[in-house]
């Protein structure tokens, strides 16, 4: 199981970089990361590219591809910044150098460099947390006849409820 992040932004930091990071990073609330395993700075989240893309252009190459991020806590917020590492020898050569493209990711484990300890984390279940702002294809893409149904629906539900303009 995992902590599946769909649809986030990767964004460009200028400035407090943690050390090993590059300057890119990904955001999501510190209510499902750090705040329910007790989470410090400099923590490596390692997971998993379910997908990558800017725009309608995509990565194929690059799923599934392990990936580690570094925490940073900042509020509410925690910044996942991605390992100069991996930035340098997997996103850079496939171009991805400006921010604003968009990662799905599955985070399946924490590493403490510190401690040396590693957990998995949400054992049980997959937590997933969606930005509505950027689809994702997760959960399949859509078929042409649901969307084509949908709109017959709400057609007929509009029509059904103030059918007065038909006879005009």
């Amino acid at each position: 199981m995992a902590l599946i992040l769909l649809g986030m932004p990767v964004r460009k930091a200028y400035n407090d970089i943690p050390r090993g990071a590059s300057s890119y990073y990904i955001m999501i609330q510190s209510i499902y990361l750090s705040e329910p395993y007790g989470l410090k700075d400099g923590v490596l989240l390692r997971g998993k590219i379910m997908d990558i893309r800017r725009g309608k252009l995509e990565f194929p190459e690059l799923k599934d591809k392990e990936i580690t991020f570094i925490l940073k806590r900042l509020g509410m917020i925690d910044q996942l910044f991605i390992t100069y590492e991996f930035w340098a020898n997997e996103l850079r050569e496939y171009g991805l150098v400006q921010p604003g493209y968009i990662l799905d990711v599955s985070i399946r484990n924490i590493y403490n460099p510190r401690s040396k300890e590693e957990i998995a984390i949400y054992v049980k279940r997959d937590l997933i947390v969606a930005n509505p702002e950027y689809p994702s294809n997760y959960f399949g893409p859509r078929r042409r006849e649901d969307i084509e149904l949908e709109l017959e629906m709400e057609i007929e539900k509009l029509v059904s409820q103030d059918s007065s303009w038909l006879s005009k």
